[in-house]
Formats: structure tokens, sequence, C-alpha cells
């Protein structure tokens, strides 16, 4: 019985530290995906804005979501375009860019063909 017990304790020690570690991870993941996408690189602006819109792992930022997603459209990363393009689609009476929605639709789907 002591035996469990302390096995138990144990465990649970050990997913507390287990926690810790994967958000200090995410924070220095976060951070490193921000100074990668001052430089200017597009595949971390699109995992920003994605990340920023879903606001699963950090705070959900729409602005922040837009800035980072159009920065990698800028660049032609495809990805980023359906993105926003969806995003926009969905979000049409916030944002007035329903004509953008449709040109980066248009532009994703002969990028598809192109494949």
């Amino acid at each position: 019985m002591k035996t469990a017990i302390g096995f138990l304790i144990f465990l649970l020690i050990f997913l507390s530290l287990a926690a810790c570690n994967k958000k200090e991870d995410l924070a220095s993941k976060i951070k490193r995906l921000e100074y990668e996408a001052q430089k200017g690189k597009s595949d971390s602006q699109y995992e920003l804005g994605r990340l920023y819109l879903h606001g699963k792992s950090i705070e959900k930022d729409l602005e922040k979501n837009i800035f980072y997603l159009e920065k990698a459209a800028e660049k032609n990363c495809q990805m980023a375009n359906a993105t926003l393009g969806e995003f926009y689609l969905q979000h049409n009476s916030l944002y007035e860019n329903s004509d953008l929605a449709k040109q980066l639709a248009v532009e994703l789907a002969a990028y598809i063909r192109l494949q």
C-alpha cells in the first residue's frame, strides 16, 4: 500500500514537471518563431499566424494573425494565402476583404493545378 502511494506521488510530481517543461518549450518556440518572422522567414510567419488564429498554444489575437499571414502571403506562401482567404471568407462581416479572399482562392486553385 505504501509503495502504491509512493508511486502515485512520484507519478504526480513527474507529470507536473513534464507539463512545466512543455510550457517552457512552447514559450521558447514562440520566441524563436517571432525572431525568424521578424527576419522575414515566411514559414515562421505562417506558423505564427496560425497559432494566433486558433489560440491553442498562445492567446488568440486576430490582429497578429492577419499581420503574420499577410506577411507570409506577400512572400507567396500558398498555405498562408489559403488560410488568409478562408479567414476573410469566414469573417466577411468584420473585414472588407471578400474580393481579396476570392482572389486568394483563385490563386490557390491555380497553384494546386500546377502541382
